[in-house]
């Protein structure tokens, strides 16, 4: 089991990267942005992936993963 880096608290899972972890945040805020106009936060893995993957895909690149 590998722990987020920051919080030392919770698991370090995908969940936890795209819809709790505090690294992240300014990335989360652009995809929450994104996705606010048209779903409600927090959305769905799902939904994230068959309908804003191109929005996915941008918040994924834009994570510095050496800081987690």
């Amino acid at each position: 089991m590998v722990y987020c880096l920051f919080s030392r608290k919770g698991e370090q899972t995908i969940d936890h990267i795209i819809y709790d972890c505090e690294l992240v945040e300014r990335e989360r805020k652009r995809l929450k942005a994104a996705v606010l106009g048209t779903e409600k936060w927090p959305i769905s893995k799902y939904i994230l992936i068959n309908k804003y993957s191109k929005t996915l895909k941008k918040f994924t690149e834009s994570i510095t993963f050496d800081k987690l």
